[in-house]
């Protein structure tokens, strides 16, 4: 069973008690005022993640009206033991490192992220604008790193994904070593995203929630790597049952990025990359309150070693998040996804955990118009 596998049936146990308190924290203007979270699906690896655009969001399938802000913070840990540049096998000494190549590298963070958007009409149509900044902490070291090591010790019977002494720790690129990750404890890099969202459809009968997004990333570091990119994406979701809503996104994006933008020259460079996700919410008894959402994520190559094709594969992640919404217009969410290391060797963490909050600013009731809450 994965850890993932595992913390699913602890949130369904916490999901039994929903349909008492959903009635007490669900939105006061009734369902229709619900919009639902996506999991959240960001990959914060160092190489294939952080320096792509990752358009796909956590309301990719409607506006959200008003001010929204949404603050949240997770751990990650990742291990890979295929990603290396093709050269050496595992064991074999690198002239450069002085030391048995490693069949692995192991890196370890927090994300730090704050989204702000504003949501509002023109001409009757629902548009929203907004902004994304995520900070990266590394970390030799971490409490997801122990976790995992102890998990893998007892779930497949080895001594854990720990590199022994001798190996770096902090990730590499190509046969100059071009390193991608900083030291330990440092905020090494942070990234601005952009976005406009348009909302195409709403819901009703059998018509779903529709939106389409265009989104850019803004470098800020100066860092060759740091660079812009842009891409499109759009969502949607149908409710199936009043307890089941069907969520669904795919985005295109294109990214400044090439072998030119790293110290070595042994490397495959894919500026455009796709993604796509599915899944469902899962929100019993009244609506609103708590509610899960689960969903299933594939995305393309992001770069690779030209001497190694093997070297990374798309990535396969399960992703789920456990939420809260209050009347008060506060969202509280847990979060975690789980990479598939079965069936790919994906630039991916294995495993991340985080929380956050959101709070959507509530507008003043129009001059003779009751208080949605009074009506």
């Amino acid at each position: 069973m994965t850890a993932l596998a595992r913390i699913l049936f602890g949130v369904l146990a916490v999901l039994g008690v929903s349909a008492v308190s959903a009635s007490a924290g669900g939105p006061p203007g009734g369902a229709d005022d619900i919009v639902y979270r996506f999991p959240e699906t960001h990959n914060p690896n160092p190489i294939a993640g952080r320096l792509y655009l990752q358009p796909i969001g956590a309301h990719d399938d409607q506006v959200v009206d008003g001010l929204h802000v949404d603050v949240s913070v997770n751990s990650y840990s990742e291990y890979n033991r295929r990603f290396h540049d093709g050269r050496y096998g595992p064991g074999e000494v690198d002239p450069t490192q002085g030391v048995p190549a490693p069949d692995l590298l192991f890196m370890n963070g927090n994300t730090f992220q704050v989204t702000i958007s504003q949501g509002f009409k023109i001409r009757g149509f629902k548009v929203e604008a907004g902004a994304i900044v995520r900070s990266y902490l590394e970390r030799e070291n971490s409490e997801m790193q122990v976790f995992l090591a102890a998990f893998h010790s007892v779930g497949d019977n080895s001594p854990g994904h720990i590199p022994p002494p001798g190996q770096s720790w902090n990730g590499t690129l190509g046969g100059q070593q071009t390193v991608v990750i900083g030291k330990d404890g440092q905020i090494y890099l942070t990234t601005a995203e952009l976005y406009a969202k348009l909302q195409l459809l709403e819901e009703k009968e059998w018509i779903p929630n529709l939106s389409i997004k265009l989104s850019a990333r803004i470098p800020l570091s100066g860092l060759p790597f740091d660079s812009w990119g842009a891409g499109v994406s759009v969502g949607l979701s149908k409710k199936i049952f009043d307890w089941l809503t069907f969520i669904g996104a795919a985005s295109v994006q294109y990214q400044d990025l090439n072998q030119g933008s790293f110290n070595a020259s042994n490397l495959s460079v894919h500026p455009w990359t796709y993604d796509l996700f599915g899944g469902f919410v899962v929100d019993p008894g009244a609506p609103g309150g708590f509610y899960l959402t689960m969903g299933f994520r594939y995305s393309s190559v992001r770069i690779e070693y030209s001497s190694n094709p093997d070297s990374a594969d798309p990535s396969y992640i399960l992703h789920a998040s456990l939420n809260y919404q209050l009347q008060s217009g506060w969202e509280l969410y847990f979060f975690c996804s789980e990479e598939i290391p079965q069936w790919d060797a994906a630039l991916e963490p294995d495993f991340i955990a985080g929380f956050g909050a959101s709070y959507k600013f509530k507008s003043p009731p129009k001059p003779g118009l009751p208080h949605p809450r009074h009506e």
